[in-house]
């Protein structure tokens, strides 16, 4: 039972590094890094809308930037 924590994350990751590469295939033609799409899984996963960044990879998928672009 001490080892269900880690069972679990291992799930998340799998599960963040499997959408990030649907995403990074799917978007090929866009200018996204592997690690642009992993945050963009994670975001999805999480229902997150709002992203601190300084780039506008972010907005182009939908996602409110902080600060202000």
């Amino acid at each position: 039972m001490k080892n269900a924590p880690l069972q679990r994350n291992r799930k998340r990751l799998r599960y963040a590094f499997t959408g990030a590469w649907a995403l990074f295939r799917k978007f090929r033609d866009k200018d996204f890094s592997y690690t642009d799409c992993t945050s963009f899984a994670v975001m999805e996963r999480l229902r997150l809308r709002t992203a601190f960044a300084f780039d506008r990879r972010f907005a182009a998928m939908g996602y409110r930037v902080e600060p202000a672009l």
